[in-house]
């Protein structure tokens, strides 16, 4: 029987982590993997949130970006609570080169609106405007016009599925160049893109802040199940055709830490096959033991290997193995001296 391998960059403050293959990229209490705009987006109530008012408006669609790479084909499935204005969830997309801010972004978006209208239709933000309406199933042509091919039911029943101010599922399925969305178990739209010209088979995700009157929207529980993806190195260039890409903090010129709850760049494997990493905050013994768990929930079975970040010295080391014992790890010894 093949064996779950997990790799992250340990520096979550907690990890969720199903059998299934569905994993989390927001521990909802840091923005820790996402980038975005800080005099738009925080942590509230354990949710990941973007804020405008009169006071602080946003100058043009500004977008929180996830910095874990460029999902290909994926499943993603998350909460969110929008009061007033639109929003969005951005897939396979790309940074704009041109914008009031460099969080802008074009690409596939699944709509978000508080209004009766938006709400589960494929937009391309930036990328031929309105792709597959709600309740419709589509087909882009080479020119990338939709063509109607079906229908999933009436878009006001559909609507009536969806919570006002309050929370909602949302599901989105790429798979090669088909898409398809979902609210509340619902599916509200489908599209088959053969624009090969434009169509995108991979790209960036992001969470949309509409321009415009004041506005909240608030996303929580974010898990992602990758099939196909593109990882980025520290630089956030592509990854070299066969190597894998980690990402890993730069460490800071400073005495190697005393405290095991200051240990940074560890990495927990579960081997031999496969990856996933994240990017975050260092983990103290605490928050070190509920990800192990999790771990271990997964596969019981598995070998779990603690490894210090590159850059670090004998004394960071122990602090990593230190924390670990404090989580209730067995550990056992390893040589493994680096090629001269």
């Amino acid at each position: 029987m093949k064996r779950l391998l997990l790799i992250c960059c340990f520096t979550l403050p907690t990890l969720a982590i199903a059998q299934d293959g569905w994993h989390s990229i927001f521990d909802g209490k840091t923005l820790a993997g996402w980038d975005g705009d800080p005099k738009f987006w925080t942590v509230d109530d354990g949710a990941l949130t973007g804020t405008t008012t009169k006071e602080n408006p946003t100058q043009g669609n500004t977008f929180a970006r996830w910095t874990g790479g460029e999902p290909g084909d994926f499943e993603l499935k998350l909460k969110y609570k929008i009061v007033g204005g639109n929003s969005g969830i951005q897939y396979r997309s790309f940074k704009l080169p041109k914008g009031k801010d460099r969080w802008r972004m074009g690409g596939y978006q699944a709509d978000i609106d508080s209004g009766d209208t938006y709400s589960g239709i494929l937009y391309g933000e930036q990328f031929r405007g309105i792709l597959a309406n709600r309740g419709l199933i589509t087909t882009l042509g080479e020119d990338g016009k939709p063509t109607t091919v079906g229908t999933l039911g009436d878009s006001k029943a559909i609507q009536a599925r969806i919570k006002k101010e309050d929370w909602n599922e949302y599901h989105i399925i790429a798979k090669a160049n088909v898409f398809k969305h979902f609210i509340n178990g619902v599916q509200t739209s489908e599209c088959t893109d053969n624009d090969s010209d434009t169509r995108r088979a991979t790209g960036l995700l992001g969470l949309q802040l509409h321009a415009g009157p004041p506005m909240k929207v608030q996303f929580k529980d974010i898990m992602i199940q990758q099939a196909g993806s593109k990882t980025t190195t520290k630089a956030g260039k592509p990854a070299a055709k066969g190597k894998k890409a980690t990402a890993e903090a730069k460490p800071k010129k400073k005495a190697a830490p005393a405290l095991a709850s200051e240990a940074k760049d560890f990495t927990v494997q579960i081997t031999p096959n496969g990856g996933f990493v994240l990017r975050s905050e260092p983990l103290d013994a605490d928050a070190m033991k509920e990800a192990l768990a999790a771990l271990a929930q997964a596969n019981p079975e598995a070998t779990i290997r603690i490894q210090a970040g590159k850059a670090a010295s004998k004394e960071h080391a122990k602090a990593v193995r230190t924390a670990a014992k404090e989580a209730g790890v067995q550990l056992r010894a390893r040589n493994n001296k680096r090629k001269q």
